[in-house]
C-alpha cells in the first residue's frame, strides 16, 4: 500500500513538472492542454447529471432484480432435486 501511495505521489509530481515545463516553453498551448486534461479527468459526484445517475441506478436495480429471480429459480431447482432424491 505504501508503494502504491508513493507511486501516486511520484507520478503526480512528474505530471505537474511536465505541465509546468510545457507552460514555460509553449505558453500558447496551455488552453489546449487544459481542455485535454478536462476531457480525460474522471468526473466527481457533484458534476454528474441527475438523469445520468437515475439511468445507472435503474440499470443496477434491474440487474439486482434479475439476480434475485435467478437465485429464486436456482432455489426452486435445488428444492426439486432434493425432493426427487428423497422420493
Amino acid at each position: 500500500m505504501t508503494r502504491f501511495i508513493l507511486a501516486c505521489i511520484f507520478y503526480s509530481s512528474v505530471a505537474q513538472w511536465g505541465y509546468n515545463e510545457v507552460a514555460l516553453i509553449f505558453p500558447d498551448a496551455i488552453p489546449l492542454l487544459n481542455q485535454a486534461i478536462h476531457k480525460v479527468q474522471i468526473p466527481t459526484h457533484n458534476t454528474w447529471s441527475r438523469s445520468g445517475v437515475e439511468y445507472y441506478v435503474n440499470h443496477a436495480t434491474n440487474y439486482i432484480d434479475q439476480v434475485k429471480d435467478a437465485v429464486e429459480d436456482m432455489k426452486g431447482l435445488l428444492d426439486e432435486g432434493e425432493r426427487m432424491r428423497r422420493g
